[in-house]
Order: C-alpha cells, then sequence, then structure tokens
C-alpha cells in the first residue's frame, strides 16, 4: 500500500516521457500492466506464500482481503489486594460426563482452599457454572466475604454480570453477587491452568476431592500454583484478521 502512489507516479511519468519525447503511443492498460506487475515482484520476494496474478484485478482483491495473522498476547495470573481471596474455576465435559475444578488463594497465592468434582451428566456451560458456585458457596460459609473470581468461560461471566440473558444455574451466583463483595471477571485459560487441572482430575475420580494442605495437593497442581505464585508469564496465541497489506522497507 505504501508502494502504491510511487509505483503508480513512476509509471506515469514513464509513459508521458515516452509519449512526449519517444515512439511510444500513450496506451493506458499498459500503464496500469506495468503498475501491477511492478507491485506483484514486490508481494513475491517479501510474501513468498501469497499467490496473486500479475493484474490490476488481483492486486486490488488482495488489498480489501482479510489477511489472518497471529498475535502473541502474555497472559499471567495476578494476585489479589490485601482483603480479597480470589477463586479460579472451570468446567468441563468428556463423552456427557462432566467435570467440575477450583482454587482458592489468598494475596500471597498460597492455598486456601481447592477442589474437584464429578457433576455427572450436563452441559459445559452449567458445569462452569456449578464449579464457580461451589467455591463461592465455600467462601460464604467460611466468611470470604470479599471475593475477586476469574473464570475463562465468557458465556458464564457475561451471564452473571447481566451482559447476556441469565439461565437459570447463575440465579444463585447473582444472589451472592447482591448479599457479599463478590467480583467475577473473565480471564484467559493460560491464566486459568490450575483450575483446569482439577476440573480434569474428575475423571479419573468418582468422588468429589478436596485439599486445604498445600502438600496433599498432586504434583501437577503444585507446579501449576508455584508458577502462578512467582507470577510466570504464559503466552496465548492468537489469530487475527486485518483488512490492510502492511509492508515495512528494511
Amino acid at each position: 500500500m505504501k508502494c502504491i502512489p510511487a509505483i503508480t507516479l513512476w509509471e506515469l511519468w514513464k509513459t508521458r516521457c515516452g509519449a512526449k519525447y519517444g515512439k511510444d503511443n500513450y496506451n493506458t492498460w499498459k500503464t496500469i500492466n506495468n503498475i501491477s506487475t511492478s507491485l506483484v515482484l514486490i508481494l513475491k520476494g517479501h510474501f513468498e506464500k501469497i499467490k496473486v496474478d500479475p493484474n490490476w484485478e488481483s492486486v486490488c482483491y488482495l488489498l480489501i482481503s482479510n489477511i489472518p495473522h497471529k498475535k502473541i498476547v502474555q497472559v499471567k495470573w495476578l494476585k489479589p489486594s490485601n482483603s480479597f481471596v480470589k477463586i479460579n474455576s472451570d468446567g468441563s465435559c468428556k463423552d456427557g460426563y462432566c467435570g467440575g475444578g477450583g482454587v482458592i488463594r489468598d494475596h500471597r497465592g498460597h492455598l486456601i482452599f481447592a477442589y474437584s468434582l464429578n457433576l455427572g451428566h450436563g452441559t459445559n456451560n452449567w458445569a462452569e457454572a456449578k464449579a464457580l458456585l461451589y467455591g463461592i458457596e465455600w467462601c460464604v460459609r467460611n466468611e470470604y466475604d470479599y471475593i475477586l473470581a476469574e473464570s475463562d468461560s465468557k458465556v458464564l461471566v457475561d451471564c452473571v454480570n447481566d451482559i447476556s440473558s441469565i439461565p437459570s444455574e447463575v440465579r444463585k451466583l447473582k444472589a451472592h453477587m447482591e448479599t457479599t463483595d463478590f467480583i467475577l471477571s473473565h480471564c484467559y485459560r493460560e491464566a486459568n491452568k490450575v483450575a483446569d487441572h482439577l476440573a480434569s482430575l474428575s475423571y479419573d475420580n468418582p468422588n468429589n476431592m478436596s485439599y486445604d494442605v498445600f502438600a496433599e495437593l498432586p504434583t501437577r497442581v503444585k507446579g501449576l500454583m508455584n508458577m502462578d505464585k512467582w507470577e510466570m508469564t504464559n503466552f496465548r496465541t492468537m489469530k487475527k484478521k486485518r483488512n490492510d497489506l502492511i509492508w515495512e522497507p528494511p
């Protein structure tokens, strides 16, 4: 796109000079073809995988097309403030059976309580809601009133925060928001690995499991929790689409 004005002016100048001082006749289509050919040569030199014919229609189509590219963002679990505890929950379904898991931590990233639930038959969104509700109700029973919750389910977060319609499974969550200082926000899966692994453990155990001592946690969960406590960065690859083609010369 940056080259188009310069190439267009250059080809017009050559055509004008050829017609005025040389023996060439002015030919609009020849000039357009020269512009297109020059652009395609630049494109193939810097974007080898792009396939485009050396004609103006192909160049125009390429410039208005959505060209996918990958964006890498840094993601990490963040500790809550001193007054809050933080819940990370997750739910999943496998072959019709649902499991849920979650972890509750203090402002230093230390374990308060963790759980893995066998939820039986249901849907994925239902499992997400049940896993979060279990953690919220545990906090209420144990008098933790300042609760910061995170879920990687955008559907659940939007439902509880009234951005979309509210299914029956999350009405109790909304009731807790009205009686406690309960805040729910969305997080990427890379910042929710502890809850995700606890949810997956439910498929191997028919009984619910709970932990309040760090040493009793499964080895992988302990490793993931330590990575969160040390605020180690994860990387998330996101596919984006752009409406322009950017070429930066070296």
